[in-house]
């Protein structure tokens, strides 16, 4: 691997949006602990804005499966018409959003179409 290519590969992991997910992630897998519900409006603010911003993203991309995902993760975060489950499958949901958001780091492309 020449330094150039792995540059780009690392150019491409440390970037603005994957950041934004890292950050995700770490609130998701955080929120599997017990919490006052401030943080648990905070986790629905924060998923729902980066889900649809990373929606939009595959949308300008044409990669309808990252699209779809992204939307669901929106509106299971959704803080404006919140949805009510049990604490337990909460955690469920969160770990799994989170391991959907790490997949996402490494398969979803960043450069947008022109």
């Amino acid at each position: 691997m020449s330094k150039k290519n792995l540059k780009e590969r690392l150019k491409q992991y440390f970037s603005l949006i994957n950041l934004l997910k890292a950050i995700g992630v770490f609130l998701l897998f955080y929120a599997t602990a017990r919490h006052k519900y401030s943080y648990y409006s905070f986790l629905r603010v924060y998923v729902s804005v980066t889900s649809v911003y990373f929606a939009y993203i595959s949308n300008e991309q044409d990669s309808k499966p990252w699209l779809v995902i992204f939307s669901i993760i929106a509106i299971l975060f959704n803080p404006i018409a919140p949805i009510y489950l049990d604490r337990s499958l909460w955690a469920i949901i969160d770990i799994t959003c989170g391991i959907v958001v790490i997949v996402s780091i490494f398969f979803q492309k960043e450069n947008i179409r022109e």
